[in-house]
């Protein structure tokens, strides 16, 4: 038996992966930590895709966090930047 997370074997992450099986909450951020990402991270693509309005708004919020993530903080501040003189500049 090969864990390959604290308590997760080969064979139960290939479960999850292949949506046969649920994590707990506890494995689920077991499996965030060992990955360096939150929790939110790894369930961002079980969003529903057939959004209403506010759910699509949510939705291109995610994106818009999905996009700076990898970013470093410096080019976020920019992004940011950008972000609020657009707002200013729409009043």
């Amino acid at each position: 038996m090969v864990l390959i997370f604290p308590g997760i074997t080969a064979y139960f992450l290939g479960y999850i992966e292949r949506g046969v099986d649920t994590p707990s909450v506890e494995t689920l951020i077991n499996i965030a930590n060992a990955l360096f990402v939150g929790v939110d991270w790894l369930v961002q693509d079980s969003l529903d895709i057939n959004a209403t309005a506010t759910e699509q708004s949510d939705f291109e919020s995610m994106e818009i966090l999905k996009a700076i993530q990898p970013m470093s903080k410096k080019q976020r501040q920019y992004v940011l930047s950008c972000i609020k003189a657009l707002k200013d500049f729409h009043k």
